[in-house]
């Protein structure tokens, strides 16, 4: 499949991926996918003023979507808004269809 042209990928560690970030010449944000230890790298390297998180529920690789059927309907709808707690994490609440 391969990676899309726009896309970097760190094959140097983190600080290589910062650095070719920086000197792309935009100060246009980056989208960074990846978990704890990804994050906590760019972090470390100084690379993160903020964090805004999308949770996809999807199984990692070719697994299926959580909440649709083999069809591709959705089978289940979030309601309400999501709620965080003091600790920062989010408790998101779907109804099944």
């Amino acid at each position: 499949m391969g990676r899309p042209p726009r896309c970097r990928s760190g094959a140097g560690g983190p600080d290589a991926l910062v650095a070719a970030l920086r000197g792309r010449g935009s100060d246009a944000d980056a989208h960074l996918v990846g978990g704890p230890r990804t994050i906590a790298a760019v972090h470390g390297a100084g690379a993160l003023g903020s964090l805004e998180l999308v949770v996809l529920p999807v199984l990692l690789g070719d697994g299926p979507s959580l909440w649709s059927n083999d069809a591709g309907t959705a089978v289940a709808r979030m309601v309400g808004p999501p709620r965080a707690h003091p600790d920062g994490s989010l408790q998101l609440t779907y109804v099944l269809t």
